[in-house]
């Protein structure tokens, strides 16, 4: 193993963790531990489709020698089309994994009523238990 590679919601890239508190995040732990470099593509509020479809497009560029490592997040978060490339400007935002989608929470305030409607559509047969 030569690198460690992992992708997430803010569990596995918390800004407030790293740059406001200047704590660890469990990737900088592996890295220590193993004495091997980490990539960290987690981005805060992912929804699952964003982590699996960003994290098979860079297995497509990673060696055989790289350890990945998937964290997948809450069911309720969604994608909608990106109706503005804001959130792609911000400093933490990774130019690498510039997308056309963007994901939402649930009860995200900058959610506007189509994807509001959206998400009330499809939470109504969203049952946590199944």
């Amino acid at each position: 193993m030569k690198q460690i590679y992992v992708n997430g919601c803010s569990f596995t890239k918390d800004i407030y963790v790293s740059q406001v508190l200047g704590d660890k995040l469990y990737s900088d732990y592996l890295s220590e531990h193993y004495g091997i470099p980490v990539i960290n593509r987690g981005m805060p509020g992912s929804c699952n489709r964003r982590i699996i479809r960003t994290t098979a497009r860079d297995c497509l560029s990673l060696d055989k020698d790289t350890f990945v490592i998937v964290q997948l997040t809450f069911l309720q978060r969604f994608q909608v089309s990106a109706d503005s490339n804001v959130w792609q400007v911000s400093e933490n935002f990774d130019p690498g994994q510039e997308e056309i989608l963007r994901s939402v929470k649930l009860n995200d305030p900058s959610n506007t009523k189509q994807v509001s409607d959206y998400i009330n559509s499809v939470i109504r047969n969203f049952s946590e238990e199944s």
